[in-house]
C-alpha cells in the first residue's frame, strides 16, 4: 500500500463537466502504473473518488494516511451523507467504480468511457442533484483490490438489481488498498 501524488491540469470550477473529465483518460494510465507496480497485480480493480469538500478539516496527505491505515474514508461512524441509512441497512461501505486493466489503462466494466473521466464528471453533476449541493472537486483516487471486497446487490425500483458498485470490505479492510493517489493541481 502507498501512497502517490500525480500533478494534473487545474481546471476552472465553472468550466463545463465534460472539461473536467478530459483528463479522465491520463488518470487512466497512470493509475494502471501504479496498480501494475503491486505485488501480486490485482486483476479486478475499484476506484473511489474522494473530495476533501466532505471531509472537512482533513489535508489530503492526512486522509490517505487514514485509508491506508483503515482502508476506508469513513472516519466519522456519526457523519450520515445523502442515502446513507438506506446503504448502510445493505450492508455497502463503499461505492466504487469497477475496472480492468486493458492497454495500459484502466477500462471500466460498466461502460465504454475512460474510468477516471466518468468519474471526475459525476463529481460535477452528481452532487446538485443528489444532495441540492454544489459540484464537487475530486481529491483523492483509492485504488481497491476487487478480490479482497465483497459485492452488495442493491436493489433499485424493485426491478434492477446493481452488482457493481456498491461493496463491502472482506477479512482485512486495509489490505484491500492498493494505492491512495493525491491529484495535485498545485501551481507549477
Amino acid at each position: 500500500m502507498t501512497v502517490v501524488r500525480i500533478r494534473v491540469p487545474q481546471v476552472d470550477d465553472a468550466s463545463p463537466p465534460d472539461r473536467h473529465a478530459a483528463i479522465g483518460p491520463e488518470l487512466d494510465r497512470r493509475c494502471a502504473e501504479i496498480v501494475l507496480t503491486s505485488d501480486p497485480v490485482p486483476s479486478k480493480i475499484g476506484i473511489r473518488g474522494l473530495s476533501l469538500t466532505d471531509h472537512p478539516g482533513w489535508t489530503a496527505d492526512e486522509l490517505a494516511a487514514e485509508i491506508i491505515r483503515t482502508g476506508t474514508d469513513r472516519h466519522d461512524p456519526v457523519r450520515w451523507l445523502p442515502f446513507t441509512a438506506g446503504y448502510d441497512r445493505l450492508g455497502v461501505e463503499l461505492h466504487i467504480e469497477p475496472t480492468t486493466i486493458q492497454d495500459g489503462r484502466l477500462r471500466a466494466v460498466r461502460h465504454d468511457e475512460s474510468s477516471c473521466g466518468r468519474m471526475l464528471r459525476d463529481f460535477r453533476v452528481g452532487p446538485p442533484v443528489d444532495r441540492g449541493g454544489v459540484p464537487l472537486q475530486i481529491d483523492l483516487i483509492t485504488l481497491y483490490d476487487l478480490d479482497q471486497l465483497v459485492s452488495v446487490p442493491v436493489p433499485y425500483d424493485g426491478r434492477h438489481v446493481d452488482r457493481l458498485t456498491s461493496w463491502r470490505f472482506g477479512a482485512d479492510r486495509a489490505g484491500a488498498v492498493i494505492a491512495v493517489v493525491i491529484l495535485d493541481r498545485s501551481p507549477a
